[in-house]
């Protein structure tokens, strides 16, 4: 199959006049250091920031065959810090036996299931921009195909930190495609906590204050499998044939809900759905 070509900005090794690379300029890649920083001085990246323009040159991404079955990324066998990375030894050996095809975890889902901090985007964590991370504003615009799209999207919002990991103008990214909410980790909360009441408050908050319109609301604890199959019934309910999107800020448990949903299915006699080889959800 014919390769896809991703273009990942790294600094050149000295800084000149020359013009910086249409690829890079495109994207706004800024590289903060100066002409005087020392060797050992480590780069900073921002995007969109003051500043001079920098020398820079494009890297350029090969993805081979094969995609990671944690994240669904096609892999590439040349840069650690960008997504979909294999060892090319590891790559070679699976070529060998045939088992590129759903049998590779990348080493960003690798690190993620041993609970390692993994960063994709640009101050998550507090990273600074870098090669392999992208910005909110980038994303945002990988999502808004969304919109033209008849989709059923799940809102995936952390119930111990309702306000902190609600993504607000969702609607910019889904257009008009029905949303329900999920909010996880119910079981962190306390014991007597009244989850109907729960459901109304977040009903309230959302349809009268933020005045976004929903589909359903669904308490969940993807770990402990309480609320899954009702929220699984929803999605189904509400689906009419469309394709499901899950979103969610950073470590809502996006992956983890995934991960139960699917479990769910199968108990409910649907035995087309995998049950090994499942995306890949944070050990932390």
């Amino acid at each position: 199959p014919r390769a896809a070509r991703d273009t990942v900005p790294r600094p050149a090794a000295d800084a000149s006049s020359a013009a910086f690379p249409a690829a890079a300029r495109r994207a706004r890649l800024i590289c903060l250091a100066s002409r005087d920083d020392t060797a050992s001085a480590p780069r900073r990246w921002s995007r969109g920031a003051g500043g001079s323009e920098a020398d820079a040159e494009v890297l350029e991404v090969t993805r081979k065959r094969g995609d990671c079955y944690g994240c669904g990324v096609a892999l590439q066998t040349d840069f650690p810090s960008v997504s979909g990375y294999v060892p090319k030894d590891e790559y070679a050996t699976k070529a060998h036996h045939r088992q590129l095809d759903g049998m590779m975890l990348c080493a960003r889902c690798s690190d993620l299931s041993h609970g390692r901090m993994v960063n994709a985007v640009a101050g998550q964590g507090g990273a600074r921009l870098q090669t392999g991370l992208i910005t909110p504003a980038q994303l945002r615009e990988q999502l808004c195909s969304i919109r033209e799209k008849k989709a059923l999207v799940v809102k995936v919002v952390d119930a111990t930190d309702f306000h902190g990991s609600f993504l607000n103008r969702v609607r910019d990214v889904v257009g008009g495609n029905p949303i329900l909410l999920v909010l996880t980790k119910v079981d962190l909360l306390p014991k007597d906590t009244d989850l109907d009441a729960l459901e109304d408050w977040v009903y309230h908050e959302v349809v009268t204050i933020r005045r976004l319109t929903l589909a359903g609301v669904a308490c969940v604890s993807s770990r402990k499998n309480v609320g899954v199959k009702k929220a699984v019934g929803a999605m189904f309910a509400e689906r009419k044939g469309r394709d499901v999107y899950v979103l969610g800020a950073a470590n809502v448990g996006k992956s983890t809900f995934i991960r139960a949903a699917l479990k769910a299915m199968r108990e409910e006699g649907n035995f087309g759905v995998p049950a090994k080889r499942l995306p890949t959800a944070s050990a932390m």
